[in-house]
Formats: C-alpha cells, sequence, structure tokens
C-alpha cells in the first residue's frame, strides 16, 4: 500500500484530506497543534531536530508546496475556531452550573433567614434584628445580581459651572422612580 493510500477524507477540515499523504498529514498535526500563534518553520525544524539534523534559516519549498496544496492555515484556523467555540460552551456550562449552585446557596442562606426572624424579639433582639435587616440586604443584592438585575445607579450631570445639568428625560425618570420607591430603613429603631 502506498504512503498516500489508505485512511483518508474526514469529515472536519482538519482531517486528512483525500490524496493527503500519512507523512504530510502527521507534518500537519504537528502545524496544527502548535496554536492559534503557529510558524511554519518552527515546526519544520522541530521535525528535523527530532531527526538529529540542524536548523534551517527558511521552510523548504517542498513544506511551502504542501501547506498550500493541503490548505493548512485555512484547515488550522478552522480547527481553532471550533476550539474557541467548544470553549464558549464548555464555559457558559460552567457559568449556569454556579450559577445554580449559588442560587441554591442563597435560597438555603434565605429560608434559614426567615426562620430566624420568625423567632425575633424586636425589642429584646434589636442587634440580631439588625443582622436580620443586613443579612436580607445582602441577599437581595446577590439575587439581583443573579439576574442580572442591578439596582439602577444615581448619576450627576453638571454643567461647566458645576451646577446641575438635567436631562428632561432624565428629570422625568428620576420623579417617577422617587414617586414609586420605597425610603431605605437602617434598623429596627426607624420601625414605628
Amino acid at each position: 500500500m502506498r504512503e498516500s493510500e489508505g485512511e483518508t477524507g474526514g469529515t472536519q477540515p482538519w482531517d486528512r484530506q483525500p490524496g493527503e499523504s500519512m507523512r504530510w498529514f502527521v507534518r500537519f498535526e504537528s502545524f496544527r497543534l502548535a496554536g492559534p500563534r503557529r510558524a511554519l518553520l518552527p515546526v519544520v525544524n522541530t521535525e528535523r531536530s527530532a531527526a538529529r539534523k540542524g536548523a534551517l534559516r527558511s521552510v523548504p519549498p517542498s513544506w511551502r508546496g504542501a501547506v498550500a496544496r493541503w490548505n493548512w492555515r485555512a484547515r488550522a484556523e478552522a480547527w481553532d475556531a471550533q476550539q474557541i467555540a467548544e470553549a464558549r460552551v464548555a464555559d457558559a456550562e460552567e457559568r449556569q452550573r454556579a450559577r445554580e449552585e449559588h442560587l441554591t446557596l442563597l435560597r438555603a442562606y434565605r429560608a434559614k433567614v426567615a426562620r430566624g426572624i420568625l423567632r425575633i424579639d424586636p425589642e429584646a433582639d434589636k442587634l440580631w434584628w439588625r443582622s436580620a435587616t443586613e443579612a436580607l440586604a445582602m441577599l437581595g443584592r446577590e439575587f439581583r445580581a443573579l439576574y442580572d438585575e442591578e439596582p439602577v445607579r444615581r448619576a450627576e450631570l453638571t454643567g461647566p459651572d458645576g451646577a446641575p445639568l438635567i436631562p428632561l428625560a432624565a428629570l422625568a425618570a428620576l420623579a417617577e422612580a422617587t414617586r414609586t420607591s420605597e425610603p431605605e430603613q437602617d434598623g429596627p429603631e426607624d420601625w414605628s
């Protein structure tokens, strides 16, 4: 059986191509696995070093011909794109798992705080009540962050002289937010 015969014609661009010899495919594999910053000359010299031959200063014409004929650069870039896509999927799955674990912990903590609140005597346990209030505030922040519902932050626009400069739309939105929001309370002493 000749070197160019055998298993060829894979389904992905980085697989061995029909008519591509095993020798050139193995060389392509070295090139492909060199990563997105790959260069051909280091691959050539790595092979030469393994064969106990000296390094070259330029890529031999036979290698340049194989690179062009078998479209090494496009095949290697297709591999890189596939690796990036797989990494993105794996990252998204890991983030989702971490988000679900975080949510489970927050729910458990919220339930524990809620059970504790039911047992509080606001007059006798003012310190614990303040801790419970802080815990609820933290839970609110964490849940908002988890659901990408960050609270609206106040921004102040000023003119050249430092005087407030508020566009009408922002002023209307601020007025609406002020009218619909509840005032923050620091602790049990504010609750009458």
